[in-house]
């Protein structure tokens, strides 16, 4: 719904920090330090449309992937 804003991600081969904050349909995601996405429903409407539980999913492109230190926790206001 809500495109990146700029890519901030890093070579192959080195690990990448994703924070994902979401707080009821509002989201921010920062990718290495940078906020890529800040988007808000008051500014995209179709986010208030969207569950609001569910299911944690992580994806790959079919590409070999890893992931560490998984967190989950409480929004950040």
């Amino acid at each position: 719904i809500v495109p990146a804003r700029q890519y901030a991600g890093l070579p192959a081969g080195q690990w990448n920090g994703l924070e994902i904050n979401c707080v009821g349909p509002d989201y921010r995601v920062t990718l290495n330090g940078v906020v890529v996405v800040d988007a808000k429903a008051a500014d995209f409407p179709e986010l208030a449309k969207r569950p609001k539980s569910g299911l944690i999913g992580l994806q790959n492109h079919s590409e070999e992937v890893y992931f560490r230190n998984i967190r989950i926790g409480p929004a950040q206001k």
